[in-house]
């Protein structure tokens, strides 16, 4: 190997610029010395070295070393270090790139360009990684493959604010792509020896399989990337995909084991039900201690004085609103699921036992409405799946008071009372609404912020931005409420919110996570009739988890109870509170192992109905509906 160094006053003083630069950069954002040598070293030798093979074997090396190379800078641009993985996992990665680099080897007939791309290939996986971490606030998940369309629909409206290692990894990056440009190597064509690459990527991967089953999918605050590595952590989830049927399934054992309950009736005369599910509303006092201008939420806190209330956990944070959808629709949990799985996408086909068809059964006119695009988590096709009798979208509403040019949640509680006005039969109605003016990003400049911290160290527009649409939530739930508490049928209103917004980073770390480490998953909801005595109506029940509302809904409402609504009412004294992350028992909060959670008796047939629910054959099922 024949080593040349290259010098020159004008690339002296630029790399001497950008040297400079990078280590004033990796000290003033408080980075690790490592970054601050790593970067000049890269930029050094990108500049002013060129490397030339002269044997054959040292291709491999370099072949090797610049999968590496790449897959250490991809780790950098999601936020975390390679050698933070462990030993085994850092190889298992690296195994997993050297596949990409061979596949691409075997179209090359060049390994100098084979490199090349690799390289390319994985800065832009950790270049889409990176974006999805700081619109989301956690990592790419395989399953968003069925959400990009939703996903970009939105996209504009967030600002992208990238972690400092992102920008570092950058630099990086084009040093060492500088540097690889002016390696020669030995054997430059690979000719026919390139197709050895076949069988090194099934023993790769024999390889990887075989050491990779004691690891689990870890999506928990972002900590796939830092605790699997980006590419164990999607061969992971690609392992998950697949759903096992429970031990012990049959059709006749389901039947056998709900055919046990008896159907339980209690109000005689059905009450309308109106479900709101309010896009990213949350209490963010559960984070920590939060001091504003204003009340942020006044009407919901009296609200609080005459409901069913408490909070919920959420199986997402940030966003994948459908997933709190269908665990409200169905009472299915997420605990059960593959990670970042979306139903709506996946699972749901036509005839599916939801609440839809449990309301359509009792005899009611059951409407879903969404202010916004029909496509969004393929809605349409879901909402006829689940036999909705009508569905409204965003064509479908006046479009006269837009907040953030979304709907405003006035006028989506208006269109909601509108139903009731225009209804001319004796039906009793179940309307299922989603609304949209708070969903992220926070950043619009036309809106004005008339909600502002006052206790933090420093300002933060998108949470002041943030509170300011919840208080603008509130001063319209107030008109809902108020409507419906003399109308002249009994009516139930659920209230929730479907998870957290994802705001700025140092939001986050300045509130510590407030009390507990699942603080980011809770959601305030109320259940609020206009029958009984106000003293009737209040309760405060704690922390319950969304797949538990609908129960909890039925029994407030004195609606009949399938069987599977009392299983799950069973579930939910046993267990009450149970997300894709963990589970609360005894007041205590565990986080999820599913072998674990499985071991529990009623987590075992709960995972067993909701299969029979949503993968076996008991569509229209007496025992779901």
């Amino acid at each position: 190997m024949k080593i040349k160094i290259e010098l020159s006053v004008k690339k002296g003083i630029i790399a001497g610029i950008l040297m400079i630069a990078s280590i004033l950069y990796a000290i003033s954002t408080d980075l690790s010395i490592k970054f601050a040598v790593a970067l000049p070293v890269m930029l050094f030798l990108g500049f002013f070295i060129r490397i030339k093979l002269i044997w054959k074997w040292l291709d491999i090396v370099a072949f090797m070393a610049s999968s590496f190379v790449s897959l250490t800078i991809l780790q950098l641009e999601t936020g975390s270090v390679i050698n933070d993985l462990g030993i085994k996992k850092m190889i298992l990665n690296w195994f997993l790139a050297l596949c990409i680099f061979v596949f691409i080897l075997l179209f090359c007939k060049k390994i100098s360009t084979a490199c090349k791309i690799g390289s390319i290939v994985l800065f832009i996986l950790g270049f889409a990684d990176a974006l999805v971490i700081a619109f989301r606030g956690n990592q790419i998940s395989v399953n968003d493959i069925y959400s990009i369309r939703t996903a970009l629909s939105v996209v504009g409206n967030y600002k992208l604010s990238l972690n400092p290692m992102f920008i570092l990894a950058i630099v990086i990056f084009a040093g060492y792509f500088m540097c690889l440009n002016k390696v020669e190597f030995a054997a430059e064509k690979t000719g026919k020896t390139r197709f050895i690459g076949i069988p090194v990527i099934i023993l790769l991967v024999i390889i990887t399989i075989m050491n990779m089953q004691s690891y689990h999918v870890s999506t928990w605050e972002n900590k796939g990337c830092t605790t699997n590595g980006v590419f164990l952590e999607w061969v992971l989830e690609v392992r998950d995909l697949q759903i096992k049927e429970p031990e012990n399934y049959s059709v006749e054992y389901i039947e056998n084991i709900l055919g046990e309950y008896s159907e339980r009736r209690e109000n005689t005369s059905p009450p309308h039900i109106v479900v709101v599910m309010s896009e990213a509303y949350s209490d963010l006092t559960v984070l920590g201690d939060i001091e504003t201008s204003k009340e942020v939420m006044p009407n919901f806190d009296e609200l609080y004085k005459e409901s069913v209330h408490g909070y919920a956990l959420s199986s997402v944070f940030g966003g994948n609103t459908a997933v709190s959808e269908w665990e409200f629709l169905t009472g299915s949990s997420m605990a059960f699921m593959p990670a970042g799985s979306v139903a709506y996408q996946q699972y749901v086909k036509n005839g599916d036992n939801s609440l839809v068809s449990y309301f359509k059964n009792e005899g009611y006119y059951t409407i879903a409405m969404h202010p916004y695009l029909p496509n969004g988590w393929n809605r349409s096709k879901v909402f006829q799946d689940f036999g909705f009798d009508e569905s409204l979208f965003i064509d479908d509403f006046a479009q006269e008071k837009l907040v953030r040019s979304y709907v405003s949640d006035e006028e989506f509680y208006d269109t909601i009372i509108s139903q009731f006005e225009k209804k001319d039969t004796d039906e009793p109605l179940f309307v299922f609404g989603i609304s949209m003016q708070n969903h992220g990003g926070y950043v619009y400049e036309d809106f004005e912020s008339d909600v502002k911290t006052t206790n933090l160290s420093r300002e933060y527009e998108d949470v002041n931005q943030y509170l300011s649409l919840i208080h603008t939530t509130d001063e319209s739930l107030s008109v809902l409420i108020d409507y419906f508490r003399d109308y002249q049928d009994d009516v139930v209103i659920v209230f929730f919110g479907d998870h957290q917004p994802n705001l700025n980073s140092g939001f986050y770390e300045e509130m510590d996570g407030g009390n507990s480490e699942y603080s980011k998953y809770l959601i305030p909801f109320f259940i609020w009739k206009n029958f009984s005595t106000e003293e009737d109506n209040a309760k405060d029940i704690g922390i319950t988890s969304i797949n538990y509302l609908s129960t909890i809904m039925m029994q407030e409402a004195g609606l009949p109870m399938p069987a599977y609504y009392q299983f799950l009412n069973e579930a939910y004294q046993e267990i009450p509170a149970v997300h894709a992350y963990g589970y609360i028992e005894n007041n205590s909060y565990n986080s999820l192992e599913k072998d674990s959670l499985m071991e529990k008796e009623i987590m075992s047939k709960y995972w067993l109905f909701q299969y029979a629910n949503v993968f076996g054959n008991f569509e229209g099922s007496k025992l779901f509906n």
